[in-house]
């Protein structure tokens, strides 16, 4: 864990990856609600490709974490739903 936040307003956390993980970077999710009563997602990833594996991968590797962001996404949005 990078970061946690369950202070005011927002909760949320950070990661960063492990050494031997094909990327390298973190990922921060954050949970926020306005003063109108709107909820606001933020995610923010940064990573490189670390290994040689995923660096050949290229464009491979770059649609799998793109796969993951919209996975989180479509996660956030089934439970605002409820």
């Amino acid at each position: 864990m990078v970061w946690a936040s369950t202070e005011g307003d927002e909760r949320g956390f950070a990661y960063g990856t492990l050494p031997g993980h094909p990327e390298s970077g973190e990922e921060r999710f954050a949970v926020r609600l306005t003063a109108s009563g709107d909820v606001v997602f933020t995610l923010r990833v940064f990573f490189r490709l670390a290994s040689p594996a995923a660096r050949l991968a290229g464009p491979l590797s770059l649609a799998l974490q793109r796969l993951a962001t919209a996975g989180y996404v479509a996660a956030v949005r089934r439970a605002a739903r409820g």
